[in-house]
């Protein structure tokens, strides 16, 4: 999570909400718009973070 300056540490520790809302901050911050509300995550890149999550904790 370079962009957002998170230690693997935080990364792991935080929930898919805080995840959203910390991208979805960092695209505010930095003007990228989201006009087409696009997803943040595909189903098949929130299917590979859910197995991290449960193989890595």
């Amino acid at each position: 999570m370079g962009v957002l300056f998170w230690s693997p540490n935080q990364f792991w520790s935080s929930s898919p909400r805080e995840l959203v809302l910390a991208i979805e901050g960092y695209k505010r911050a930095n003007t990228i718009p989201d006009n087409d509300n696009t997803p943040i995550f595909t189903d098949r890149e929130k299917d590979t973070l859910k197995e991290m999550r449960e193989k890595w904790g």
